[in-house]
């Protein structure tokens, strides 16, 4: 048996989304905004249902696999462009006797790389 309840998804008949709140022997009971309609579903209908969630799911984690790309390519760019920067940093590093000055920077360039990773994690740049 197809379960639908508590679920929203695009009906291919009313060509709306609704949201399914109790579905018995065929009998499909769902809001469509704040009003409510029952429809006697057919075996077809509630294959058709059932295909069209698996859809909506579908496309659903594929957006999110996007996004995550998006982010993971984003992390990847400022880490490098952090990377080359305190690869140049360590040339004038090496001469630099006060090593309490090499650490507190390269504890600072660390912190903000993991600034940068939340923010992205967060949306903002």
């Amino acid at each position: 048996m197809v379960n639908l309840i508590g679920e929203k998804f695009y009906h291919p008949y009313l060509k709306t989304e609704i949201t399914v709140f109790d579905f018995d022997r065929g009998m499909l009971k769902a809001k469509i905004g704040s009003s409510e309609f029952t429809e006697w579903l057919t075996v077809n209908q509630r294959l058709e249902f059932y295909a069209e969630q698996q859809k909506q799911r579908a496309d659903e984690a594929e957006k999110r696999a996007d996004v995550a790309d998006e982010k993971w390519e984003r992390l990847k760019q400022k880490t490098a462009e952090k990377y080359k920067y305190l690869e140049g940093q360590f040339e004038t590093w090496e001469h630099d006797e006060n090593e309490s000055k090499l650490w507190r920077t390269s504890k600072h360039e660390v912190l903000m790389i993991l600034k940068d990773m939340s923010d992205i994690e967060r949306g903002e740049e």
